[in-house]
């Protein structure tokens, strides 16, 4: 659920840019139970890599196993009770296939004479089944007495440990995957998402390692090089990042999301650019590593959650058309199915029906008031209609339902900009910088709107720290020179570390905006004729380009002369 617009130069405000990517901003979610929450629908399966037959060494006479026999008496484990699922609200179809699974587990494992390995795979199967409907706890618990019965059996280790790693514990699902790896060394999508997991646990190394193991597995892996990219991003080698997030997108170009961190690196390297250029292709489709035994668990969904998981992977394909049929044929099957019109809404709008699009998300508001991506998605298409002052309730309203949200903070606070209130929009940038610090855009928005409200202080304050901790990003240092050296309250400013600060920038990249900071610094420390001849740079640059801005100009020769 989110919306990013290109980085705008300090004290400048332009709209233009992140109205024009509103549509691929919009998000569609996945179908869940009714006590589950909504996620979004982000991810293109990899295609798997062909796997090539590998006899096993022959073993001595030593290692020779003896033939297994069935146990005469039911194995003695400890099982716990799996929880059964509350199936209220469900779609009778759903209840009745969960209601008969369960019936069946009861039976078979009542038998007597049944085998650790018979047991182990009917509470797997039913693990599976309640993993399919995200019912965590029912899930949970049947995979670990299956794994109590088979501790070897791969299957289930892993898709419990995907099961943790889906509702949040990382620890047990890395664990879990450590435990999976430890029996099949070279399963892909175990590598990857362990490293995925490792990330998320800020284990930097140990993701680095296992996701290089899983690329020199596979070069192919689109999925393992998006996280080798992320690895490197959090480790500052922004060259390695780009050279993966290229990669996973030569691999996977409908990987849309891939654009975002890709820009954030060329950023880094002030490759303006290229950053700008990706910036203006994100979108919200990510990559997955081909992963069949949790992929196959969408085949044992039922009613209109079948229709809601065929519209997302048709509208994953691009193909909307289909995913608009398979929306509305789960919302036919169940009109009260919140994911189905959000969905439905998000394809609407891909297809350029925007008012049938705005229809669908008033809709599931009125049957959930409280979903923030129903909220977030209406205000986008409002503000694509030009309806600012609309956008304000569905903006609060998924801020509401998720406060953490960065990016809704970072966009209420563009609108609020707009509309005039600066004080609230000054509060929502600040939410958005603290949320992230090391988002150098709502920093910069921080930092003007504070100049703006006469906050210089705290502008300073801002943009110092920040610079403290990223002392390359080029942005954060320009504004910095420019508030040291044309902030309104001269307590703020410092033409001498001005004139230094934007000496630096100017030199790694010689802009209008760069040379009119280096004129400005060098006439708070006095030195009048040199800014004089720097500001003159400006006008004459601004008047050479192919389509010279009228009002640059016009502003840069008043500078000049003032």
């Amino acid at each position: 659920m989110t919306l990013m617009r290109p980085l705008q130069y300090f004290l400048r405000s332009c709209v233009r840019s992140w109205l024009a990517i509103l549509l691929g901003a919009l998000t569609i979610m996945t179908a869940t139970c009714a006590e589950q929450p909504s996620q979004e629908i982000q991810e293109i399966t990899e295609k798997p890599a062909p796997e090539t037959a590998k006899t096993p060494p022959a073993k001595t006479a030593s290692q020779v196993e003896a033939p297994q026999t069935q146990p005469s008496q039911p194995p003695t484990v400890n099982l716990e009770q799996v929880p059964p699922p509350n199936l209220e609200g469900l779609e009778e179809p759903v209840a009745a296939q969960l209601s008969s699974v369960r019936t069946s587990l009861v039976t078979i494992t009542s038998q007597k004479n049944l085998s650790a390995q018979e047991q182990s795979q009917a509470f797997g199967t039913m693990g599976q089944m309640y993993h399919a409907y995200l019912l965590a706890d029912s899930a949970a618990g049947s995979y670990r007495n299956a794994i109590r019965l088979s501790p070897n059996e791969f299957r289930w280790i892993y898709l419990l440990a995907d099961l943790y790693q889906r509702i949040g514990r990382i620890d047990e699902a890395i664990s879990l995957y450590e435990r999976a790896r430890a029996l099949r060394p070279d399963n892909l999508a175990c590598l990857v998402n362990l490293g995925k997991a490792y990330l998320q646990d800020t284990r930097i190394e140990d993701a680095r390692g296992v996701l290089t193991h899983a690329v020199d597995l596979n070069a192919r892996s689109s999925a393992a090089h998006e996280a080798l990219g992320q690895v490197a991003l959090s480790e500052e080698k922004y060259r390695d990042a780009v050279r993966h997030f290229e990669a996973a997108l030569e691999l996977v170009p409908a990987a849309n999301r891939i654009h975002y961190p890709l820009a954030m690196a060329y950023r880094q390297l002030n490759e303006t650019d290229k950053a700008t250029a990706h910036l203006s292709q994100r979108g919200t489709v990510g990559v997955k590593v081909a992963d069949p035994l949790v992929d196959q668990l969408d085949t044992l969904v039922r009613g209109a959650r079948a229709y809601v998981l065929r519209g997302g992977l048709a509208f994953r394909a691009g193909r909307y058309e289909e995913a608009a049929a398979a929306f509305t044929t789960a919302i036919s099957e169940a009109p009260q199915n919140v994911t189905a019109r959000v969905n439905l809404g998000s394809t609407l709008a891909q297809l350029g029906q925007i008012d049938a699009a705005i229809e669908q998300y008033q809709a599931a508001l009125q049957l959930q008031p409280d979903n923030g991506t129903a909220h977030y998605n209406l205000a986008l298409l409002l503000l694509r209609k030009g309806l600012f002052e609309d956008t304000v309730p569905h903006f609060r309203g998924a801020l509401a339902s998720d406060p953490s949200d960065r990016q809704a903070h970072l966009q209420f606070g563009h609108i609020l900009r707009q509309l005039g209130q600066d004080e609230e929009a000054l509060a929502s940038y600040t939410l958005a910088s603290a949320l992230d610090p090391s988002d150098e855009e709502a920093l910069i928005w921080t930092a003007e709107m504070s100049v703006r409200a006469g906050r210089c202080s705290a502008a300073r304050e801002h943009l110092e720290g920040a610079y403290r901790r990223f002392p390359h990003r080029g942005l954060t240092t320009h504004t910095l020179a420019h508030v040291l050296a044309a902030c309104p309250d001269p307590t703020v400013r410092d033409g001498t570390r001005a004139v230094e600060l934007a000496h630096r920038v100017y030199a790694a990249s010689q802009s209008i905006q760069h040379a009119e900071t280096v004129a400005l610094a060098l006439a708070e420390v006095g030195r009048c004729e040199d800014a004089s001849k720097w500001q003159r740079r400006t006008v004459i640059a601004a008047t050479q380009t192919q389509s010279p801005d009228e009002a640059l100009v016009s502003r840069l020769e008043a500078v000049l002369a003032r």
